[in-house]
């Protein structure tokens, strides 16, 4: 819903979405400057001053409101979520910007590259054999291994950000293929995944 102070719940099922206002405390983004959230809004920080930020998107931190102390060791956000330009990895944000040189990226536009049918294969293979331990960056490293064992002519970096898309509809989206259902999620979370290693063209 746009509000980083509310947890945004989605049921794959069913298609639905939900709204839980469950983010006390948490930093959040005020006009360009440090917020606190409060009772699902994003307030200035008059409890703690900002000082709960310690600048890493992967990292939870928190401001307790009651007391007026910040903790920046509340945990970190797991492996695969998106942070700026790119995702979580070890509690680290991961860059995608620039990882397809000029010549991959011409070849990606002339059709080349990367043969996303054979991604999806991949995929799917992994999921089959992973018997519960799903997730999205095994996901992507299976993926890129298994493309560019097939001979591709990009680089790992880049293979690995188009592998991001057929990942994502799975483990982000929730879908098996392309389905009709699926369409707002690959265009809202899926397609920009894939921009930030390319740029928006």
């Amino acid at each position: 819903d746009s509000n980083e102070c509310t947890e945004d719940i989605c049921n794959c099922e069913t298609g639905e979405c939900g709204v839980t206002e469950g983010l006390e405390g948490l930093g959040c983004s005020l006009d360009d400057s440090s917020g606190v959230c409060v009772e699902g809004a994003c307030e200035e920080d008059i409890w703690c001053g900002g000082a709960c930020n310690d600048g890493n998107e992967c990292t939870v931190d928190r401001c307790y409101l009651d007391e007026g102390t910040c903790s920046e060791d509340e945990g970190v956000l797991g492996d695969g979520a998106v942070c700026s330009g790119g995702f979580c990895r070890d509690g680290m944000c991961v860059t995608l910007i620039d990882q397809c040189s000029a010549e991959e990226l011409a070849a990606i536009e002339a059709g080349d590259e990367p043969d996303f049918d054979l991604m999806v294969a991949c995929r799917q293979d992994w999921y089959d054999a992973s018997a519960g331990e799903q997730e999205t960056l095994g996901c992507i490293d299976a993926v890129t291994k298994c493309t560019q064992e097939s001979g591709t002519s990009l680089s790992v970096e880049c293979t690995s950000c188009f592998a991001l898309r057929g990942c994502c509809l799975l483990h982000e989206c929730g879908c098996e293929s392309r389905e009709p259902r699926c369409d707002r999620c690959l265009r809202e979370v899926c397609r920009p995944l894939k921009d930030a290693c390319v740029g928006t063209r």
